[in-house]
């Protein structure tokens, strides 16, 4: 049996941050649901496009009451799908040739790969052709590069409108309901996170100390800092390994220094407690 996977993006690729047209963040949401349950899960979009929009599109953009967006959050979670998301902080690559708008893009579909990898191989990938085309396109040269011939082609890499296709438009809402939370400040995807693995990139710590808020009495700082280093080093060096057994250990080490709540699911809060101490989550 087959996977589907729709993908949207919320926010642009600049970076000149004194600009109000210009975001902080870059969100990317892949919804994620079997083939046998596609059809029922576009049915009951349907019928809360009905409720809620008069049977209008269900896009974020569509939704200027944030009580009527909450409410269709709860009815979201009644449904049967799950969803990754993938944040950007743009503040994080100034500096790293990331100026460059082909670069920027470029390097996304990494991050997107290494999580559903593991589900690629009988997948289908549906874009939404509205957003940029250049990081659709990189995101398909990467995908096909990286499968194998037999188990991934083109034909498995299509794309759906949100204009007309319901679980596209879940995709564009639960995007750019992430990305209002992180610019706004709100908790509108805080329940939609029960069903999302949720990702920061880039993940930046400079020492162990960064990551912590109490210390023991019995805490030996060199001790610390040279596990710490040690593990940021075995991150760098493997950043690109694609062996499961590497992609395994280099998920957990994540977890350990920046917080189960990046990799795992969880709300949006954790990014935010970051922002608050001036730390990059």
């Amino acid at each position: 049996m087959r996977t589907k996977i729709y993908l949207d993006e919320t926010g642009d690729n600049g970076f000149s941050f004194d600009n109000d047209t210009t975001s902080y963040w870059f969100t990317i949401v892949g919804i994620i649901v079997a083939e046998n349950e596609e059809a029922e899960l576009e049915r009951r979009l349907h019928e809360l496009a009905n409720i809620y929009r008069q049977g209008g599109q269900i896009k974020s953009s569509q939704w200027n009451n944030d009580r009527k967006r909450a409410q269709f959050v709860d009815d979201l979670m009644k449904l049967s799908w799950r969803g990754y998301a993938l944040v950007v902080d743009k503040r994080q690559l100034v500096g790293d040739g990331f100026l460059y708008k082909k670069t920027f893009y470029k390097r996304i579909p990494r991050q997107i790969y290494q999580y559903l990898k593991t589900v690629l191989s009988n997948a289908d990938v549906y874009p939404d052709p509205v957003g940029s085309e250049q990081f659709q396109g990189e995101l398909k040269k990467y995908i096909l590069k990286k499968c194998p011939g037999d188990l991934f082609d083109e034909a498995s890499f299509n794309f759906r409108s949100a204009k007309t296709n319901r679980i596209t438009q879940l995709a564009d809402f639960t995007s750019g309901t992430l990305f209002k939370d992180l610019r706004d400040g709100t908790s509108l995807f805080d329940s939609l996170s029960k069903n999302f693995v949720v990702k920061r990139w880039p993940l930046k710590r400079n020492s162990f100390s960064d990551c912590v808020d109490n210390l023991d009495d019995d805490y030996d700082q060199d001790i610390a800092e040279l596990s710490f280093n040690l593990a940021k080093a075995f991150l760098e060096t493997n950043k690109g390994n694609d062996d499961p057994l590497f992609v395994d250990q280099t998920r957990f080490l994540e977890m350990l220094i920046y917080g189960k709540g990046v990799m795992e699911k969880g709300s949006v809060r954790l990014i935010r407690h970051f922002e608050k101490r001036g730390q990059s989550a």
